[in-house]
Formats: structure tokens, sequence, C-alpha cells
């Protein structure tokens, strides 16, 4: 007797179609035109300002100055000081750091969108206007790539896109190690 082994609904709803991944390039692509355009029409605000010269400090001095109650943590700067050693201090090279994370939340917010639909879904959800569970990913992934605030918080030189990109990555790891049971997932 052979068996034909069917994939579980959570295999078969993790895996993208090719029109998905097509779809989730194109609303990258969408999400870095919009970021990326007029970046550097405004000058630079105090905040970002703040931000080059906080991370021209050194390490330890750093680590003193936001040890007080109020005071913005550490973690951005120690890790804008590379980056700007690399590209530069002008406006844009400040600001495109933001702008790629800012891309990035798009693919993670429709993989993280994915992942909740396969563990909560059984089938039963109904959407009106022929939309389906299969639709819900990208349409996330498209209010993620033209939401307003966050291109313009992905257009400034401050923490708030690599937030948000962390953010959404600690949530798909998080999920994976609910998921597979993997304890040094939890580390991450």
């Amino acid at each position: 007797m052979t068996s034909t082994k069917q994939p579980s609904d959570t295999n078969f709803t993790l895996r993208r179609p090719v029109s998905d991944r097509a779809a989730l390039l194109l609303l990258s692509l969408l999400a870095f035109g919009l970021r990326v355009y007029h970046l550097t029409f405004q000058s630079l605000w105090r905040d970002e300002v703040d931000s080059i010269r906080f991370a021209a400090r050194a390490l330890p001095e750093l680590l003193r100055m936001f040890t007080k109650p109020g005071e913005n943590g550490p973690l951005f700067f120690a890790a804008l000081r590379p980056w700007l050693a690399v590209a530069g201090q002008s406006e844009f090279a400040l600001r495109y750091q933001a702008v790629l994370a800012g891309m990035l939340a798009v693919p993670l917010t429709y993989a993280l969108a994915r992942r909740l639909i396969a563990i909560g879904s059984n089938g039963s959800w109904q959407f009106p206007h022929g939309l389906t569970l299969r639709n819900v990913p990208l349409i996330a992934a498209l209010l993620v790539a033209t939401g307003p605030y966050l291109v313009w918080y992905s257009q400034e030189g401050k923490m708030y896109a690599v937030l948000t990109a962390l953010a959404l990555a600690a949530c798909l790891v998080f999920l994976r190690a609910v998921e597979e049971g993997r304890w040094w997932q939890w580390l991450l």
C-alpha cells in the first residue's frame, strides 16, 4: 500500500508562488523609490545632526552619555558609526541607511504575515470582494511600502526605520523559535 503524502496546511501556505515573489519585488522597488525620492530635499534636522555627532564619539563616552534617564540608547549610534565611516557624512549617506531599513521592512512584513496566517489559518476566514488569505501578506507589504509615516521615517537619519525592521525580524525569529522549538533561536 502506498501513501500519498499531502503537504500540511502550514507547509503549503508558507510556500510562495512565483507571482507573489514578483509582486514582492515590485513592492520593494516601489518602497525604495518612494523612500529615495527627494531624500535630500530638506536639510538635516537637529536630531539628524545629533545622530552624526553622537556616532562620532568614542564608544565609552557614548555609553556614559546614554546612561542618564531620558536619553536614547547608544546601540543605533554605535551601529551608525561604521556606516558613516564607509558612506560618508552627507545628508544622503546618513539617510540612506534608513531607506534600506525601510525597504527591508516590506519583505519582512510579507514574511511575517504569511507565517501568522499559516499558524492561525484553518480555512474559516472569509473576506469580502473576493479577497483571500493569500492576498493578505501582499496587502500588508503594500501598506508598509506606501504608508506615509513609514516612508517619512525611512527618510530620516534616525533610528525609526531601523527599529521597525529589527522589530519585524525579531517577530519572525520568535515565531520560528516557537514553531520549531530550537532553543538557540530564543537567544536571537
